[in-house]
């Protein structure tokens, strides 16, 4: 049996500014926050940055990013990967993108927030009704 190998760059490790970062999330907990804030510095993975054009989308680490920006950081150290990176992940990379570019999202100013881990389970599945309409969105 012939398996196909994909060659994959391995991500880049980068510091960038809190303030350039946009969340793939529309909302968060507030549960989730403050665990990270009480971790250790360095006790987590960086959050996974997916780069469309000049725009960089925080897939994975969202509540990580809001931890060090309440905790007064300026920048973090994120995985860089380009938009089309093959991953397991890489359609939940592809459709945090296009949640964040639907709902207008610019950074993680006036995110919302809600207490626990429950609630905003409850709250992303209300709003996650309305992204089939962009699942043909192309991202460059």
């Amino acid at each position: 049996m012939n398996k196909t190998i994909i060659k994959q760059e391995p991500p880049t490790l980068k510091k960038l500014p809190i303030i350039k970062l946009v969340p793939g999330e529309p909302i968060l907990s507030r549960e989730s926050i403050d665990k990270y804030k009480n971790l250790k510095s360095g006790a987590t993975k960086p959050p996974r940055v997916v780069t469309v054009g000049e725009v960089f989308y925080v897939t994975n680490g969202n509540h990580r990013v809001m931890a060090a920006k309440e905790l007064g950081q300026i920048d973090i150290e994120c995985e860089i990967r380009p938009p089309n990176t093959r991953t397991c992940s890489a359609d939940f990379d592809q459709d945090d993108c296009k949640r964040a570019i639907r709902l207008g999202l610019q950074g993680f100013e006036g995110i919302r927030i809600v207490p626990t881990d429950a609630e905003k389970e409850k709250a992303c599945a209300e709003e996650n009704e309305d992204d089939a309409f962009f699942d043909d969105l192309e991202l460059e």
